[in-house]
């Protein structure tokens, strides 16, 4: 269970992320270059070319950070760049299947993965 991964390996004494990633090239229906760098010790810079991780949606966060963002609307992608700052940000790589459903023509991938078929 992936949930569960994000959760053993959390350590809140040097994180403040802790995003679910997986090699853009194992993203199944994913297009773009992907999202961050992930060096040896698990940190996350923004990717700069290739290869590069896709961000999958689920992450744990300290809530700290939130207090200091005067907005009422903002991107993750702002608080993740101070994470990224501070040395904080970290990934965990997901070693299951996955797939982009953001575009209609990837619900037949995403239903072939489900049923086992892809």
């Amino acid at each position: 269970n992936p949930l569960m991964q994000l959760a053993q390996v959390w350590d809140a004494q040097r994180m403040d992320g802790l995003l679910l990633t997986l090699p853009a090239a194992k993203a199944t229906g994913y297009q773009g270059a992907g999202d961050f760098r992930m060096d040896t010790q698990g940190h996350l810079t923004r990717a700069r070319g290739q290869p590069a991780d896709v961000y999958l949606g689920a992450q744990i966060l300290t809530t700290k950070a939130l207090l200091a963002i005067p907005d009422r609307v903002f991107s993750l992608n702002l608080l993740w760049d101070q994470m990224i700052d501070r040395n904080r940000l970290f990934g965990l790589h997901h070693h299951g299947g996955w797939c982009d459903v953001g575009r209609p023509d990837s619900l037949p991938m995403a239903e072939a993965l489900l049923r086992g078929t892809s």
